[in-house]
């Protein structure tokens, strides 16, 4: 009798990339609703409404771009709607960050459930960094810590768990980075 050796995945850390329709117009309807924002650098080496649009609690009214945001992408996002067992709910507040050369976003994470979205507003691949992620455990044989960075483009959301820590890499290039970020602590359907 010989021996058996199997291997099995224990757990899968999910990531969904989204490239929404029609760029370059839902691009500009965008960035006309954000004309208005009034970013501060208070939480870091990067410009952020995160303070002005979120509050920290689950029965906060989203900033007046979050509803048109939220309404303009309705229908991409409702493609993912079996994949992240998500369905209709009222828009999530959403806040932009934006950064230029030398500024970055420390390692964090969104909380311990639900579904944390990244939309790259403004993103050149040849001199931007894409976001970070970090495995929440170390490689087994050695001890690194694993790290994962999708390829992505200008267009594109990236839905991940919002217990995944995350950062914003270091900026080295003078054209600004722009993402516009949200998280849904998901209700079944």
């Amino acid at each position: 009798m010989h021996s058996i050796v199997r291997s099995e995945q224990m757990f899968l850390l999910p990531m969904i990339i989204l490239s929404i329709s029609d760029w370059e117009t839902k691009k500009s309807k965008i960035f006309s609703w954000l004309n208005d924002v009034d970013y501060t650098n208070e939480h870091g080496p990067y410009y952020t409404d995160f303070d002005q649009q979120i509050q920290y609690d689950f029965n906060h009214q989203p900033n007046d771009y979050s509803y048109k945001v939220w309404k303009l992408l309705y229908d991409d996002i409702m493609l993912l709607g079996d994949q992240i067992d998500y369905g209709p709910d009222d828009p999530p507040s959403m806040w932009t960050q934006v950064y230029y050369r030398g500024q970055e976003h420390e390692v964090h994470n969104h909380g311990a459930i639900g579904w944390s979205c990244i939309l790259f507003l403004k993103f050149n691949s040849e001199v931007h960094k894409p976001t970070k992620f970090y495995a929440p455990f170390n490689n087994f044989n050695t001890g690194a810590m694993l790290t994962y960075e999708p390829t992505v483009k200008e267009g594109d959301m990236i839905w991940f768990p919002s217990l995944l820590p995350h950062t914003s890499q270091l900026q080295e290039s003078e054209e600004e980075r722009v993402i516009l970020s949200f998280n849904l602590n998901l209700k079944s359907k």
